[in-house]
Order: C-alpha cells, then sequence, then structure tokens
C-alpha cells in the first residue's frame, strides 16, 4: 500500500530492483531473516526500505519541499560501491527525504530496517566471499 502523499518516483521503482551486488546482498539477508523466524511481512517491509534506499542512492531525488533541490542533492554522499563506504549521510538524507514524503512511522519503519540491515551487513557480506 502507497500512502496518497508518497512520492510519485519512489512508489514507481517498486519493481526495480537494487544495483546487482547490494540485491544479491539484499536477497541473501531475506533468507537469514526467513530462517530467524520473522514474519513475510517484516522481511518484506525490512527488504524493500534497503532496496528503495539503494536505488534511490543510485538516483537521488530532493524532498519536495527542498528550497534549493542541487543543494540538498549535493549534501547526499556518492553511492557506495561497497558496505565499507557508506557514511552516516547516506541514511541521514535517505531518512530526511522519507520523513518529507511518507508519514513519521513509515520513515521510522525504514530506519529501523537500515538498522537492521547495517547490524547484519557485515556476516552477509563475508559469506559472498
Amino acid at each position: 500500500m502507497t500512502l496518497l502523499f508518497e512520492d510519485f518516483h519512489l512508489r514507481t521503482r517498486a519493481l526495480t530492483l537494487a544495483p546487482p551486488a547490494w540485491q544479491a546482498l539484499i536477497n541473501e539477508w531475506a533468507m537469514s531473516l526467513e530462517a530467524e523466524n520473522k514474519s513475510p511481512r517484516t522481511i518484506r517491509c525490512y527488504c524493500d526500505a534497503v532496496r528503495f534506499f539503494h536505488v534511490w542512492l543510485a538516483d537521488p531525488i530532493a524532498p519536495p519541499e527542498a528550497d534549493d533541490p542541487g543543494a540538498w542533492l549535493a549534501t547526499v554522499p556518492p553511492e557506495p560501491s561497497e558496505p565499507e563506504e557508506y557514511e552516516p549521510n547516506h541514511v541521514k538524507r535517505w531518512i530526511a527525504y522519507r520523513l518529507a514524503t511518507t508519514s513519521p512511522g513509515n520513515a521510522n519503519n525504514n530506519y529501523r530496517a537500515l538498522s537492521a540491515w547495517f547490524n547484519r551487513l557485515p556476516s552477509l557480506r563475508n559469506r559472498q566471499h
């Protein structure tokens, strides 16, 4: 379900996969969440949030209320190609965008999904090699 005031650009990304290397890790994470007996809805919500995060990082858009979208986008670090390249501003900008385009509760769920992702990422990354 998409909220009425959510950004159309993000909604159209619903079927878009994350960049291939990240999508492979997201798929691995989904299997781990399933093995932990997380509900299908939790798995879908967490994986969707992380997938949207990576799709957005590949082609970020500024929040609709940004006075200077170009200046706002200049504060988004380049998309990481490796987990070690994540910066706090990747998450800060994503959450700021989400707060501007969805409900605070949904943005909080996105933040919780990213927290779970970053907590699990080192073990997922080690299994890929």
